[in-house]
């Protein structure tokens, strides 16, 4: 599988340092531990500052990612001002890939299913979230964040059923997971749209210490994406809980991650 190398989110670093310390992360830090972990790029806004820092380090911005109400009427996304300011700067700074989530109706707390009608408009929304971005050369891929099975469902069907088949896919397989569905289903289903892939294992709701350590088969995961022909970044994003229990820190759980993706293609590459 020629993959684009391995890339990670930078929440997980984030949310480590911010649990560990009580205080948001400084960029330079935030920058430096994401490089530690061995990866040759992360997900973030390119703002001019964080792609200066991921120059000095080496790295690559390999995404943004966006969440919006998409089941809201198109007026009240106000694109002008939440989502072409981030593609003008992505398009600068020539990150290829927009990470595009719909964001819960009801808020994070308490999420409510959406009607029929909702997802019908998502998925106009999504479609036409898609266009502007494509206009800015940018791709755009529908990032899954439900965490239970009717969210996940409703939010997929405005993808599949409502968008014109236009926009690629994210496979997030921990938030799969927690929804009740088989991430290795939807690689095989999805085949000609997974354009990018966020790896994390679970235990229940709780994220696993690495991605080779849970619920998931991590093996036959990746043997889903070389199947499949899968030629995107391998974008692992781990984020320890206190209910991780980890000893590791995400950098170093990231790094024997690579290890035993870098180890498994090796021994599987027939």
């Amino acid at each position: 599988m020629n993959s684009k190398g391995y890339s990670s989110a930078h929440y997980g670093f984030l949310h480590e340092y911010e649990r560990l310390n009580g205080t948001s992360i400084p960029m330079e830090v935030l920058v430096r531990k994401i490089a530690e972990s061995g990866v040759r790029a992360f997900e973030s806004d390119p703002t001019d500052e964080l792609v200066s820092l991921a120059k000095e380090h080496g790295l690559h911005i390999s995404a943004a990612y966006i969440g919006l109400n998409l089941h809201e009427t198109a007026d009240s996304l106000q694109l002008d001002n939440k989502l072409l300011p981030l593609l003008e700067r992505m398009a600068r700074h020539e990150v290829p890939t927009l990470l595009l989530n719909a964001d819960p109706k009801g808020g994070w707390s308490s999420p409510e299913v959406k009607t029929e009608d909702e997802l019908k408009q998502q998925g106009e929304n999504i479609a036409r979230v898609d266009q502007i971005a494509k206009a800015h050369g940018i791709e755009c891929c529908f990032h899954n964040h439900g965490a239970t099975k009717p969210l996940a469902e409703g939010d997929l069907r405005s993808v599949t059923e409502f968008d014109g088949k236009e926009v690629k896919l994210c496979i997030d397989t921990g938030w799969a997971h927690v929804a009740g569905y088989d991430p290795i289903e939807w690689i095989r289903t999805y085949s000609d749209r997974v354009s990018a892939v966020h790896l994390r294992n679970q235990r229940g709701p709780v994220p696993s210490v690495q991605f080779d350590e849970g619920e998931l088969n991590a093996a036959q995961l990746l043997s889903a994406l070389r199947e499949i022909g899968y030629s995107g970044w391998l974008t692992f994003e781990l984020y320890h809980m206190a209910e991780t229990m980890s000893a590791l820190s995400v950098a170093e759980a990231t790094k024997r991650s690579a290890a035993f993706v870098e180890n498994f293609y090796r021994n599987h590459h027939a």
